[in-house]
């Protein structure tokens, strides 16, 4: 859940961040960001927020991850020695926030269990 966990404290951090700039905004009329931004840090609006996210705190839900794994293996009967001919991976990553990770992460976790 290290991903989900990152965005989730990245979307609270902006909430408490809109908390902090919200004074500032009532006492505007429909301003933009840039002038939000400017007016709050002229009137010395923290313009920082942090997060740190957990799973429990945040009631994060954990889900199943589902894959499977083939492996075609030969191995020479005299002298032990063990080969891989083929190997096929399917994972369900479902929604990807960053596809490449994803495959880094698939393929990576594959490595680990050879």
């Amino acid at each position: 859940m290290g991903s989900e966990c990152n965005c989730a404290a990245a979307v609270i951090a902006c909430q408490n961040l809109k908390n902090q700039m919200k004074a500032v905004k009532d006492g505007m009329e429909n301003p933009s960001w840039k002038d939000l931004v400017k007016k709050c840090f002229m009137t010395g609006v923290d313009l920082t927020a942090h997060h740190m996210g957990h799973s429990t705190v945040d009631s994060l839900v954990g889900y199943n991850i589902w894959g499977a794994v083939v492996t075609e293996v030969q191995v020479d009967v005299l002298t032990g020695m063990m080969s891989i001919a083929r190997c096929d991976l399917l994972e369900d990553t479902g929604m990807a926030i960053s596809p490449e990770v994803d495959i880094g992460q698939v393929e990576g976790g594959l490595i680990l269990g050879l």
